[in-house]
């Protein structure tokens, strides 16, 4: 009898803690539209984290150096380089400073007015001129390593990629290819930068600045091949990727906007906003197939290109097909969009082997993708995705390969996604009902004299713990009653 009480008191616990479980919110699954908001807010923060004391923007925060050989390096301030190589450092990639930060001005921007601002200030700081630039070119930026005080974080000390891999390259320095991954994306996404800044908070912080803003458009035309209208990646690597010329268009357009409203340079807006034109036309001209339905991923400088587009090669090939629709080159309603987008998703947007899954076969999580596809209205793929992400990285606190670009990119997407038609009526409208209903309903419930009495806990939880508990000293007070008769029997 003893041994029957034991295994019914234990299995009448094991079930009151599991009703118990879900209403206490351990188990409790968040909607989509919660994880979205969650991760506006986690991104905004994850992002301002980044930024170090000088404005720059790395890739992910400093960890250790795992510096051996120090002999090649240069004293700097002061700072032995057996010193300073074995502080905490980071990588300063401006390309992808620059996303990260447009995806903050675009969806928190009462957050990223001040981290925007030091960025761009350390930008224009960093402007190379034509002596310090490996190829001659005024306005590029260098890659950087950061070097962090662990006693002083205002105490960094810079130095150039290139510079930290010259010696690999004793013989001839100009095999050294750590400089810059490109001149005209750097360039064009840091207009882009400028202008959304500008939008954002308007305001004396630019006015100043147009001589640096000349620079950086110098750059960005150092490439420019006037046989194809585009441009190439940089002056040591004349490739002309769909990818960057897409950019290029996009930083074009901003950079006529900026030189207009801010500057008042109507001659020179209008010459960079029909050099966009150009630069749109020879998209189509040059990279677009119409045998294969697709763009072409690069063309060199003379003219050629690859035999076909290869849909089953995700970069650059595939990945590249979605560019010209995030960066305004064509009509995202239109039917050259559509077909794109459903082809690319064909070959990887399935679950099996799907972007929304993180199944590409490609190391990084690709947000930008989501970003279309938010543009696109895939909301089904767009959701699994959101889910992904928090799963993946998220709950950890967004660990390699999750980065500064894909935080940024992530920020673009869900500012596209929340503003949506579909949000706001799938989830919006319905948490507007339900409060509507809920309110309804207790007021009809109570005498128009009685006032509810605040509960000492968050409103609505401290009833579902409750619950479960009164009915399970229910359950066992009639167990023991039963018992009581079965033992007199």
């Amino acid at each position: 009898m003893k041994g029957l009480f034991k295994r019914l008191t234990v299995g009448t616990l094991a079930v009151l803690l599991l009703t118990m479980v879900p209403l206490t919110g351990v188990n409790a699954q968040k909607g989509v539209n919660e994880v979205a908001k969650e991760q506006i807010s986690d991104l905004t923060e994850y992002i301002d984290g980044l930024v170090l004391a000088n404005g720059a923007f790395p890739m992910s925060k400093p960890t250790s150096a795992m510096v051996t050989d120090t002999s090649h390096l240069e004293t700097v301030d002061g700072v032995a380089p057996e010193v300073y190589t074995k502080w905490p450092f980071a990588k300063i990639v401006p390309y992808f400073s620059q996303l990260s930060i447009l995806g903050m001005l675009k969806a928190s921007p009462e957050q990223a007015k001040e981290p925007a601002e030091r960025f761009i200030g350390w930008y224009f700081s960093h402007l190379n001129d034509k002596t310090a630039d490996i190829n001659g070119v005024d306005g590029t930026v260098y890659d950087y390593y950061c070097f962090v005080d662990p006693k002083d974080k205002d105490h960094i000390v810079e130095v150039t990629v290139r510079q930290f891999h010259a010696h690999q390259y004793p013989a001839n320095p100009a095999d050294n290819p750590y400089d810059y991954d490109s001149t005209d994306s750097y360039a064009a996404c840091f207009l882009r930068v400028l202008y959304e800044y500008h939008k954002n908070y308007g305001g004396d912080f630019l006015t100043d600045k147009k001589e640096e803003v000349l620079r950086v458009l110098n750059a960005l035309r150092s490439t420019y091949v006037p046989a194809l209208g585009l441009t190439g990646a940089k002056p040591n690597y004349m490739v002309c990727y769909l990818m960057d010329n897409c950019e290029v268009y996009d930083g074009l357009v901003a950079a006529s906007k900026l030189l207009e409203e801010l500057y008042g340079d109507k001659a020179l807006a209008e010459e960079l906003a029909g050099l966009a034109e150009t630069v749109k036309a020879a998209i189509e001209k040059h990279l677009w197939s119409e045998e294969n339905g697709a763009y072409y991923p690069y063309v060199f400088a003379d003219g050629n290109k690859p035999a076909k587009p290869d849909w089953n090669l995700f970069y650059p090939d595939a990945a590249a097909q979605l560019f010209p629709i995030s960066a305004g080159v064509i009509d995202p309603a239109g039917e050259r969009a559509e077909a794109l987008y459903e082809k690319f998703n064909r070959h990887f947007g399935t679950r099996e082997k799907g972007w929304q899954v993180l199944k590409t076969g490609d190391t990084f999580p690709w947000a930008s993708i989501a970003g279309v596809a938010a543009t696109m209205g895939d909301y089904e793929r767009l959701e699994t995705y959101i889910r992904m992400i928090r799963t993946t990285f998220g709950t950890k606190g967004y660990p390699y390969p999750f980065y500064n670009s894909e935080a940024g990119a992530m920020l673009g997407m869900l500012k596209i996604y929340t503003e949506s038609a579909y949000y706001k009526e799938t989830y919006l409208e319905t948490e507007t009902s339900e409060a509507e209903s809920e309110g309804e309903s207790k007021a009809e419930s109570l005498p128009e004299s009685t006032a509810p009495t605040p509960l000492p806990t968050e409103e609505g939880t401290l009833w579902k713990i409750l619950l479960p508990i009164g009915a399970g000293v229910v359950l066992l007070a009639g167990l023991a009653v039963w018992m009581i008769r079965k033992k007199k029997k």
